[in-house]
């Protein structure tokens, strides 16, 4: 009988989750208005960001349905991810960025223009995408679809943290030129208390280790990235 009470009472935490998810996507969905494209776009390898048109501190993650896997599998993860952060938030106070769950939006000739227009990769040249029988410098391909999430804008200046190696010359590259501006007592005592709170948090959510990143911001605070 217990069990059947554990079960239940798992059922309905996760309907009013999906109750709150289709909530927030009808009241807001995405338009192609809402974003500002005449400035930068920094991209990763799956995802660009987008600062919102209407300059609040609040912007999109964006990225293209896959052409090499299932596309549903990635939406898939990108739904689990915000479920994990919000979570993660509910039952240890950890800060992130998500603002609410993905949705799926159609790209049209005229949204393709506006998310093509500024693309910028650090790391990596621009992909080439065939559309028709041309070879385009383009991540989002008109007639296609996107993944789309809302977020919060990071505090400027910010530092990430990963484990990962690769990640790490980045870290050692940026550190005293970040640390110049910090009071030294204030934000040692906020970001020692962040970082044993985030080594708990890994011990009992292992889960997390995987390509482990947050970014730091000069009050010491910490906010976790990539949960998808």
């Amino acid at each position: 009988q217990t069990r059947e009470v554990d079960e239940t009472q798992e059922c309905f935490g996760y309907l009013n989750e999906v109750e709150s998810r289709i909530q927030d996507t009808l009241q807001d969905p995405f338009q192609a208005d809402n974003i500002r494209s005449t400035s930068q776009v920094p991209c990763g390898k799956e995802k660009c960001f987008f600062v919102s048109s209407t300059g609040r501190k609040q912007g999109y993650l964006i990225a293209r349905t896959s052409r090499t896997s299932d596309g549903n599998e990635k939406f898939t993860r990108l739904v689990e991810g915000w479920d994990l952060a919000t979570r993660l938030k509910q039952e240890y106070g950890i800060k992130h960025f998500l603002v609410s769950s993905p949705e799926i939006v159609p790209v049209s000739d005229h949204l393709a223009g506006l998310l093509n227009q500024n693309l910028w990769f650090e790391t990596q040249d621009l992909p080439v995408e065939k559309v028709g029988n041309k070879k385009n410098k383009v991540r989002f391909p008109p007639n296609s679809q996107a993944y789309v999430q809302k977020v919060q804008v990071a505090p400027i200046p910010n530092l990430l943290l990963a484990c990962a190696h690769s990640n790490r010359p980045h870290f050692e590259r940026h550190i005293h030129q970040f640390l110049l501006n910090v009071h030294p007592t204030k934000f040692m005592t906020t970001f020692s208390k962040n970082l044993n709170a985030t080594r708990e948090l890994l011990q009992k959510e292992p889960c997390l280790m995987k390509d482990f990143q947050v970014l730091m911001d000069q009050e010491g605070e910490i906010y976790h990235l990539d949960f998808d």
